[in-house]
């Protein structure tokens, strides 16, 4: 499976929530630059079945756009974003996303997300993980800054964790 289009297509415009990230002062600006340069012009593999990878296409002081390929059967941690924003669109497959009381293991909702859903998710309402139940899937994430730490609950200790996010 392979995946070659360019982040205008992507992007939820019409979310009301990215009008308000895009009205912060040098967001356009740096959002319209990276949609007028930033294009995926080889067809990228998504990884094999367990693993994901983590791109990230543009950063500033106000958003942060990353592509995320998910091989079949993966899936992440239970995870916050650092009190940001997050917008994900799915490109590929499907993706299952199960939300959490912020820093708890307590379900609040079980979602299936088909091809070009889009979804919001703010660690004041919910944590969550996410898994491909099947094949493999590709999505891209619209944060309202920069992400270099995420809240992670460490399976084997049992304990929730800042970690950095992937590269």
């Amino acid at each position: 499976m392979t995946l070659a289009k360019t982040i205008e297509q992507y992007l939820p415009l019409d979310q009301p929530h990215i009008h308000r990230l895009l009205a912060m002062d040098g967001a356009s600006t740096d959002l319209a630059q990276v949609l007028a340069e930033i294009e995926i012009l080889a067809p990228l593999q998504l990884p094999p079945s367990g693993e994901k990878n983590r791109i990230v296409l543009a950063t500033s002081d106000h958003f942060q756009l990353v592509l995320m390929l998910w091989g079949a059967h993966t899936i992440s941690p239970i995870h916050g974003h650092a009190g940001l924003d997050c917008h994900m669109k799915v490109l590929c497959g499907e993706i299952v996303e199960i939300r959490y009381r912020p820093n708890s293991l307590e379900i609040q909702s079980t979602h299936t997300h088909q091809l070009n859903e889009v979804s919001f998710i703010h660690d004041n309402n919910s944590f969550h993980s996410l898994a491909t139940p099947g094949d493999a899937a590709a999505t891209l994430h619209l944060y309202s800054g920069p992400l270099d730490v995420m809240q992670i609950f460490n399976e084997e200790s049992r304990q929730w964790e800042s970690r950095l996010s992937d590269p």
